[in-house]
């Protein structure tokens, strides 16, 4: 039996007491989950973001993450437990119920405590219960145990008292269902992903301990991640095998910020390497990736090291040959981790890419200078590699640019005729898409798939290069890749303007096999190495194709057809036949019929893509040396069949 829903209002006024907003959206949430909630995988990521949050402001170094085979997620904490007090606005309903059942409120929106959140907007964990099928709370906090139960976002048990306990003993625990109603077309959570992002902020934090349990599908995880080194530990597993130029650098400074006494932790481990042609930095503003290169701390990191990089050339006779150092010289071969906590970032837009902060780039700016000069002066032999390695860049640079300025008079790149481009009506670039289709059959049947208002079609016969050591003289030779340069339309090296991308969607449609996967891995190298922006603005996306056909009542009236994209979907299909049906392995995109195709793989509506995002390109990164390494084709060839990509 229920009990009396206990709400009371007493102790830890400055977190009890703040207000709650409510704004009644469930019906706009279910309708449209995706305008709240990208996919299945946030129903962890939000949860656990709720948890880090009370570590951030100084409660509960523990928390306990669990999936299990029914899809139920459950996310423990050690921190002070949600308020169980009465809302401000809504007397009749405690702060913990509104705070789950309004996409607008949140125990962080007020002032009365400088918590350096995750984020302020409060549509997560809200958000979550609206898409749960059932959504749990038990909070233990000043010695009482309470619960409260969801059903598709609707309080169907206030919180009430169910125990007393010790009066240390705190925290909140979460258990929420996803609503197979909503999320039918993306069951499956992503575990790896989980893996690597519930690692990654263990990293950032590395005080913090998370526990992950997984019993889904074929994974079966018991893990602990607890990362005391922090971002060094990062640091290697991006590095890999690879020894870096320099040493490992760290930055770690908490700085005033504002006359209110707001400060800014400053997290920062960088080095500089031989290998890569273009710098690799990864930034993180209170545990959430901001991915655009002209957010604030990443601005101000490399404003940084270029002003103390070119002053000290122009103090020292190293610059023998009088290169115009460049301030992408002075970052070539960096890799960096930058880890911000702040209250109150500011974004640009409704997503958080880009942090938008003067402030904070002023900052790391001045400290990042302070820190490199410092490093100089105790340390002339890291101040020489350093300079060393820039001059290096900066000739390269000079000797690929007048090799560019030669090829430029053979051949004009990025003017006339794409040839075997099928272009779409739409000159809108944020609607308009580039399908680069793997021969000229995939490209006959994806022509008549296309929706001829925003999809273009370009065959790409063959393999293209491997790019991944190749200079950029012998690049810019190749036809097969300046046709498609022309066809994005933003240039290349020098050239290269972001804005002047015709398609904000540039689509890779392979078959699904190996070949299609090493064609896909060419590529998504390619793009790295010289149009990095374009995979850091998410514009690259990879198409999925399907493994199977299965055809109900085949040969007759009732004749359907359903597409499985992989082994696991086409046997939990097939389990829930009643019907006769035939099943069959799709073979290449050419064959297909351009009906299925369309159906399957090119349709808005029901085409699955992959976002080529950051994190792509940094595990890409790690194993570039067995992937694209010519010398080991052998290697190669076992590890994409059998890892893929």
């Amino acid at each position: 039996m229920i009990k009396k829903p206990i709400i009371k209002k007493k102790q830890q006024a400055s977190f009890e007491t703040q207000k709650i907003e409510t704004l009644e959206e469930l019906e706009q949430v279910r309708l449209r989950p995706g305008n709240f909630i990208p996919n299945i995988n946030y129903t962890v990521f939000e949860l656990v973001d709720n948890s880090v949050d009370e570590f951030l402001a100084g409660y509960g170094n523990i928390i306990d993450v669990e999936i299990k085979p029914n899809q139920e997620v459950t996310v423990r904490d050690r921190g002070r437990g949600l308020p169980t007090s009465p809302s401000d606005k809504y007397p009749d309903k405690s702060q913990a119920e509104v705070a789950f059942s309004s996409i607008r409120s949140g125990g962080k929106f007020g002032n009365n405590e400088q918590v350096k959140s995750a984020g302020l907007h409060g549509i997560g964990s809200a958000g979550i219960n609206f898409l749960s099928e059932y959504f749990d709370v038990e909070i233990k906090r000043n010695g009482k145990k309470y619960a409260m139960h969801f059903e598709q976002g609707v309080c169907k048990e206030p919180l009430h008292e169910i125990g007393t306990i010790n009066e240390s003993s705190t925290g909140t625990t979460v258990k929420a269902k996803p609503d197979n109603i909503i999320w039918e077309k993306l069951s499956d959570f992503d575990i790896p992903l989980i893996k690597k992002r519930l690692k990654q902020i263990c990293y950032l934090n590395p005080k913090l301990t998370i526990n992950f349990k997984a019993e889904y599908k074929e994974y079966n995880i018991d893990e602990s991640y607890n990362f005391k080194d922090g971002l060094n530990e990062y640091m290697q597993t991006i590095l890999g095998n690879d020894e870096p130029l320099t040493e490992i650098y760290n930055i770690n400074k908490t700085v005033p910020i504002d006359e209110k006494g707001h400060t800014l932790d400053i997290d920062i481990a960088f080095c500089y390497t031989e290998k890569y042609y273009t710098d690799n930095i990864i930034a993180f503003t209170n545990n959430v990736a901001n991915t655009a290169k002209r957010s604030s701390h990443i601005v101000g990191f490399k404003a940084g090291l270029e002003s103390v990089i070119k002053d000290s050339i122009d103090d020292s006779d190293l610059n023998k040959q009088k290169f115009d150092i460049k301030a992408e010289d002075t970052r070539e071969g960096v890799i960096s981790i930058i880890s911000i906590k702040l209250f109150d970032p500011f974004y640009e837009g409704q997503g958080k890419d880009i942090l938008s902060m003067p402030v904070v780039r002023a900052a790391i700016k001045e400290t990042v200078i302070e820190y490199v000069e410092d490093i100089f002066d105790k340390n002339p032999l890291q101040k020489d590699i350093i300079l060393k390695r820039v001059l290096e860049a900066a000739r390269v640079r000079e000797t690929v640019r007048k090799t560019r300025e030669t090829a430029r008079k053979v051949k004009s790149i990025g003017s006339g005729k794409v040839e075997g481009l099928t272009k779409c009506l739409s000159k809108d670039p944020d609607e308009s898409c580039l399908f680069l289709v793997e021969g000229d059959s995939a490209g006959g049947s994806a022509k008549k798939a296309r929706d001829k208002q925003t999809d273009a079609i370009l065959p790409v016969f063959g393999k293209i290069n491997n790019t991944y050591n190749m200079n950029f003289d012998k690049l810019i030779k190749s036809p097969k890749m300046m046709e498609a340069v022309k066809a994005f339309g933003c240039g290349i090296g020098d050239e290269f303007d972001i804005d002047r991308l015709r398609y904000h969607k540039i689509i890779l449609l392979t078959d699904a096999d190996v070949d299609g996967l090493h064609i896909r891995c060419l590529w998504m190298t390619f793009f790295y190495m010289h149009m990095r922006e374009i995979i850091d603005e998410g514009y690259l996306y990879i198409a999925l194709p399907p493994l199977f056909m299965i055809t109900k009542n085949p040969r007759t009236k009732k004749e359907e057809k359903i597409f499985a994209y992989s082994p696991q979907e086409k046997d939990e299909i097939v389990k829930t036949l009643n019907c006769k049906y035939e099943v069959s392995r799709e073979k290449g995109l050419g064959e297909m019929d351009w009906q299925d195709l369309k159906i399957s793989t090119m349709d808005k509506e029901h085409r699955k893509l992959k976002r080529v995002t950051a994190e792509d390109a940094e595990a890409c990164m790690q194993m570039l040396n067995v992937c694209m390494n010519d010398r080991e084709t052998a290697i190669r060839k076992s590890f994409i069949m059998n890892k893929g990509l």
